[in-house]
């Protein structure tokens, strides 16, 4: 894969193999999960009190909320404009996305972690390791995400003059 800027500053990831590009379709879905360990992560029990843990539920949930699936939609619509032919697919990123592009899919990749119940070694190691096809998936589609993630931090800090 390779990222580069265009002149009006947009991203522009190209070079994208199959299989990558069948990660990224995968987030919005992610994103969206209602799996109820994900909406526990989402909207962390903060206090031991129930009346102030209750509180802190009612207003903050709907903020929470809607960040997700601003990123969500945000994404999904970038995604809607992946083209090319296969294993040389290319996807346009707005500058203006970066942040929920790095937002997302540091989300997702906490997604998969919890709801594929993947270890801390199991991420680290060869996905062909791990017996379980879904898991295996769910990892190398971490190691997907990781990738663009530091792709685009480092097309972020290319920009910076210092």
């Amino acid at each position: 894969m390779r990222l580069r800027r265009l002149p009006d500053k947009t991203l522009l990831l190209s070079r994208i193999p199959g299989d990558v590009a069948d990660a990224l379709r995968a987030i919005p879905g992610l994103l969206a999960s209602e799996d109820p360990a994900v909406a526990d992560w989402r909207v962390p029990r903060t206090y031991d009190d129930e009346a102030d843990e209750a509180d802190w539920q009612r207003s903050a949930e709907p903020e929470l909320a809607h960040l997700f699936e601003s990123r969500q939609r945000t994404i999904a619509g970038d995604l809607a404009g992946l083209a090319g032919r296969p294993r040389a697919l290319r996807l346009s990123i707005p500058e203006a996305h970066r942040a929920a592009w790095l937002s997302g899919l540091n989300a997702a990749r906490h997604i998969l972690f919890i709801t594929h119940g993947l270890t801390s070694a199991e991420v680290e190691a060869d996905p062909a390791a791990i017996g379980a096809p879904a898991r295996a998936r769910a990892a190398l589609h971490l190691h997907y995400y990781g990738l663009l993630q530091e792709m685009l931090i480092r097309a972020a800090a290319s920009d910076d003059p210092a």
